[in-house]
C-alpha cells in the first residue's frame, strides 16, 4: 500500500500527503506538525474545496448543473474521516509519534479529524453547500471574500474567516497567520491583476518544519489554482522568500470554457 510505503521507516521526517477526493478540484491535505507543536496528532488536516456528491447547481439547473464524469473515490465527509484515520494509524503503525486517539480505560474518545476548511471560490463546484454541512460545525472555514460572506449566512459554523491577500511588504509568511491557525502554518491568497481577477487567483498554504518564520526555518508551501494564475504572479513570491520551497501546483490541464468561449483571456 503506497500509504505504508510513505510512513515506513520510522526515522525519517514525516511529509505531506495530497489526496484527490472526487478526480475534480476537491483535496485533503495533510502537513506534518512540527515536533514542537505537541499536538496529539501527526498531521494538521485540511479540506480544500469539498464537493463529494450530488450536482453542483448554480442559480438553477437551467443555468448551471455540474456533476462528475466519474464516481467520487470519497463519496461522504465520513469516508474523508475514514481516509484521516487510515493516516494516523498508518503513521503509529510504522514507528511515528503522534495520535488522533486517545486511550481512556477500555474507552477510545475521538478527536476531531479535519482541522481546517479552505474555500478558494463561492460557485458551488467549490463551496459546496450539501457537502460542507456534513462538515463538523466546530471546524473553522477559512475561505475567499465573497466565500466566506455567503457561509456566515447558514447560520452553521461557528468560525468563518477570510482569507488575507499575500502582500511582498510582509517581513514574513507566518506575519499573516490567522487565528485558530497554529504558529507554523499561515493561509494566504495569491491576487491577480489581469485578465480574471476574480476567478484567476491562487491560495497559498505555507508552513515551517519548526516554529519561527517559513523563511528562517526552511518552509515549504503548496499552491493551489484551479482557474489558473500568471507565472509573474508567483515568482515575486518566491524571489521575496528565498528559503521557501514550493512542492506543488495544483491546477487545471484544460483550459475552460463557457458556452464554447475560453474565459482565461
Amino acid at each position: 500500500m503506497l500509504l505504508t510505503e510513505l510512513c515506513k521507516t520510522p526515522h525519517t521526517q514525516l511529509r505531506p500527503f495530497l489526496t484527490n477526493l472526487n478526480g475534480d478540484s476537491s483535496w485533503l491535505i495533510s502537513l506534518p506538525r512540527p515536533a514542537a507543536d505537541n499536538s496529539s496528532s501527526a498531521y494538521f488536516h485540511i479540506l480544500l474545496d469539498p464537493w463529494l456528491s450530488g450536482p453542483a447547481v448554480e442559480i438553477g439547473s437551467w443555468f448551471s448543473h455540474l456533476t462528475h464524469i466519474e464516481k467520487e473515490a470519497f463519496p461522504s465527509i465520513s469516508a474523508v474521516h475514514d481516509l484521516v484515520s487510515d493516516i494516523t494509524d498508518t503513521t503509529i503503525r510504522e514507528g511515528h509519534k503522534g495520535v488522533h486517539r486517545k486511550r481512556k480505560g477500555n474507552e477510545i474518545r475521538s478527536l476531531p479529524q479535519i482541522d481546517a476548511v479552505i474555500i478558494s471560490h463561492n460557485l458551488s463546484d467549490h463551496m459546496h453547500k450539501e457537502t460542507l454541512l456534513q462538515v463538523s460545525c466546530e471546524v473553522p472555514v477559512f475561505a475567499v471574500l465573497e466565500a466566506a460572506s455567503t457561509i456566515r449566512t447558514w447560520n452553521y459554523f461557528s468560525s468563518v474567516l477570510d482569507i488575507p491577500d499575500y502582500k511582498l511588504t510582509y517581513p514574513s509568511l507566518i506575519h499573516t497567520r490567522t487565528a485558530p491557525l497554529p504558529d507554523w502554518l499561515s493561509i494566504l491568497r495569491v491576487s491577480a491583476q489581469e485578465y480574471h481577477p476574480a476567478l484567476h487567483y491562487g491560495i497559498m498554504i505555507a508552513f515551517s518544519k519548526e516554529f519561527g518564520t517559513v523563511e528562517d526555518q526552511g518552509g515549504e508551501c503548496i499552491l493551489y489554482s484551479p482557474h489558473g494564475i500568471q507565472p509573474c504572479r508567483i515568482q515575486p513570491i518566491i524571489e521575496s522568500n528565498p528559503g521557501l520551497r514550493i512542492l506543488a501546483l495544483l491546477h487545471g490541464l484544460d483550459e475552460p470554457t463557457v458556452l464554447g468561449i475560453a474565459i482565461w483571456a
